[in-house]
């Protein structure tokens, strides 16, 4: 009797393990609020920047992303038929009209399917290096924890430092995230990078989904499309003068 127990719960067990991981988890992505002080006293930029990016802290609202997974892959992307004027610099922030791929299987991937320039490109980033604290907080309802990271973005004025921190929650046993964010243990549930914040605001975890890996495009590394948008800057500049 004690065997045909065993069994039956390691059948059990097996097609536990085996169900299809799949859902959809909407974000709201909006400016923080909170950080005009950091703005005020950073010297590295001017005045005018700094007037420009609190214009853009008291004008902007929030807009609505889309998170959709099944099993090791992703795909991310900001809401359709977000066209409201006073939010289109949010809506470049957060990713504008890119789709993002994010495979974190052991052929780990993040694509960005990006139109620019008249042109469509297939774009490879890297993945973020996370440090894991014990610091926590309950978001949702769900206990979650502190994880930072540090992302490189080469501009025009040269290469910036992006600080990010993100929520997760291991009771939500998925590695994804919003944006290029992902591989922490467990579903992150809020995240701060810059001047932007995302938070979860439904979690759909019994959604069928399919998952289409983009395809579309010249496939081009980070630096090769960050080296075309320079010398764009730089003609612009010679053209103004």
């Amino acid at each position: 009797m004690k065997n045909k127990i065993f069994l039956l719960f390691f059948i059990l067990s097996i097609g536990l393990s085996s169900q299809t991981k799949q859902g959809e988890i909407i974000y709201k992505v909006f400016s923080d609020k909170n950080n005009k002080k950091n703005i005020l006293e950073n010297d590295k930029i001017s005045e005018s920047q700094k007037q420009i990016a609190l214009a853009f802290i008291k004008n902007t609202t929030s807009i609505n992303c889309i998170l959709k997974f099944k099993n090791y892959e992703s795909l991310f992307y900001i809401e359709k038929g977000l066209n409201d004027p006073k939010n289109k610099i949010l809506k470049i922030s957060a990713g504008g009209n890119d789709i993002i791929y994010t495979n974190t299987n052991k052929n780990k991937e993040i694509i960005i399917s990006k139109e620019t320039l008249g042109q469509f490109f297939l774009v490879s980033k890297k993945f973020i290096d996370w440090e894991l604290t014990n610091q926590s907080k309950v978001i949702n309802g769900y206990k979650s924890f502190k994880a930072k990271g540090n992302k490189t973005v080469d501009t025009p004025n040269g290469i910036k430092i992006v600080h990010i921190i993100a929520w997760y929650t291991p009771e939500i046993n998925i590695p994804f995230g919003p944006n290029i964010y992902n591989s922490l243990p467990g579903l992150i549930l809020e995240l701060h990078e810059g001047n932007l914040i995302y938070q979860v605001t439904k979690i759909n975890l019994n959604k069928e989904i399919t998952i289409n890996k983009p395809i579309k495009g010249k496939k081009i590394t980070d630096k090769e499309l960050n080296q075309i948008f320079k010398k764009l800057y730089n003609e612009r500049k010679k053209r103004n003068r």
